[in-house]
This record gives structure tokens, C-alpha cells and sequence, in this order.
């Protein structure tokens, strides 16, 4: 039946203007069709000649050929393109991550990173460098600046102090402690409680201080007179996290205007 179809298709194909039909049998096979004709001209058979796919076979060839030399060449363009990144961009960014992290973790902000190029990651490089460098200065503004303030503090006839939210010191200075007959280094990490155990008014207006209230009084304490002022310290949501207190040795002064109303 394919073979009877075969031929009625190709004499149906066959004229005089066309006398031979070529069509492909399969990816192997074509087949060439010619009318065989008698003294009167009348067709009387068809003759089929079938010949290999050469040409065609070839073509298929060249272009699976191509086809891997396609694969071949974007799998090696692929490799050299994740080699480069990989050398030029991030095994560099590693490194410059490594190194400000070492920075970070020291805490020494004296400390350079090492740059080599002259690429953006090499930019970035010197431009943290220069940050590096501001923060720096600027810490040791602060430790000088920290090391006047508190040579001042010290020196002088007040307390400074600071309390956490569970009333803990955490900062502690000047000679007013020492009036007291306490040591200034001692009570930081000590309760407000522990430490002002004989001044019950102190602790209330500690408490006082705690709830939101910024206010001043006068306290004798020890034979001497000091001008207390509390300060809430808020953080950003404006919650209460400790109190700053700040009492200045006001004795003398009262002494004088003691005597002055006597007179």
C-alpha cells in the first residue's frame, strides 16, 4: 500500500514541463520518479531510482558538528567568565570583607586595610581607609576630651553619677563621693540602695528621678550641704533607662548665708 501510494503521488507529480520527481523516502533515502513512455507517447510505467541521502546526511553532520562546537564554546566562555569573577571581583571582596571584619572585631581603629589596584573594590578599599581614619581622630578627640572632663570632675568639690534602670551605677566621679567616705570606683555596678544606705532622701528622689522627673533640691549630707540635680535619660522612643545625677558641694555658701541672716 506505501509503495502503490509511493507512485501515485509521484505520477500525479510528473508533467511535461516537469518530467522527473524527486522526493526523500526517510533521512537515508531519496527517490528520483521518471515516466516511461511508448512510441505514442503514452506513460506506461514508472521507474524509480533510489540513491543515499549523502548530501543530507552531511548537512546533519556539519550542523550537530556546530551545534557542539556551540556547547563547547559557551561552557569554556562560562568557565573563563566564573574563573575571572571568582579572581578578579570576588575572591578580592572577600578578602576586603575578612579584613574589616578583623578591624571590627579588634576594635583597632589604627589598623589599615592593604589595598593593591586600582579598581572600584580598590576605591572602596581607601575610601573605608580614610573613614578608618576620621574615626580615629575623632576617638582620640573623645578619649582627650573624656580625660579633661574627667580630670575636672574629679578635681572638683561634686558627684557625677549615672544609674541604669535597675538604679546600678554605671558611671561614678568627683570628690563629693569622697566627702562621703566613698570610693568612687567601688559602687559602679552596686545598687543606689547599697551605697546611699544611710540617705533614704536620696534614694527617694532617685526614685523620684526614675518615674520622669527632672528637679533639683538641696541635701545636707555629712556636715556638708550639696545642690543635687536629677535627670531622667530617655532613649529614642522616650523610655526611661536611668537617671543622671549631679550633686555640686554648695556648704560654704549656705554657711555665708547663714551668717548673713544672723546678722
Amino acid at each position: 500500500d506505501s509503495l502503490e501510494a509511493d507512485f501515485i503521488a509521484a505520477n500525479a507529480a510528473l508533467t511535461d514541463e516537469s518530467p522527473i520527481f524527486t522526493r526523500p523516502l526517510n533521512n537515508n533515502t531519496i527517490a528520483s520518479y521518471i515516466s516511461l513512455k511508448d512510441l505514442n507517447g503514452q506513460s506506461v510505467a514508472l521507474l524509480r531510482a533510489d540513491q543515499p541521502r549523502e548530501t543530507y546526511a552531511q548537512g546533519q553532520s556539519t550542523i550537530s558538528f556546530f551545534f557542539l562546537l556551540l556547547l563547547m564554546g559557551g561552557a569554556l566562555f562560562l568557565a573563563i567568565t566564573l574563573v575571572s569573577v571568582e579572581r578578579f571581583f570576588l575572591s578580592p571582596l572577600s578578602r576586603l570583607t575578612k579584613n574589616v571584619n578583623r578591624i571590627a572585631t579588634s576594635g583597632d581603629l589604627g589598623e589599615r586595610l592593604l589595598i593593591t589596584g586600582n579598581d572600584e573594590l580598590a576605591r572602596l578599599g581607601n575610601d573605608i581607609n580614610r573613614m578608618l581614619g576620621q574615626l580615629e581622630q575623632s576617638q582620640i578627640a573623645l578619649h582627650e576630651q573624656d580625660v579633661r572632663l574627667r580630670t575636672v570632675v574629679k578635681s572638683s568639690p561634686i558627684m557625677l553619677w549615672a544609674l541604669d534602670r535597675e538604679e546600678r551605677f554605671t558611671l561614678s566621679e568627683g570628690q563629693g563621693l569622697s566627702i562621703l567616705g566613698i570610693d568612687p570606683q567601688h559602687v559602679i555596678g552596686r545598687k543606689a540602695n547599697e551605697v546611699f544606705i544611710n540617705l533614704p532622701h536620696l534614694i527617694d528622689e532617685i526614685r523620684r528621678a526614675a518615674q520622669g522627673e527632672s528637679f533639683g533640691s538641696v541635701i545636707p549630707m555629712a556636715e556638708h550641704t550639696f545642690d543635687m540635680r536629677y535627670t531622667p535619660i530617655r532613649n529614642p522612643e522616650r523610655g526611661i533607662t536611668g537617671v543622671i545625677g549631679v550633686a555640686t558641694d554648695v556648704t560654704e555658701r549656705v554657711k555665708a548665708e547663714q551668717k548673713f541672716t544672723e546678722t
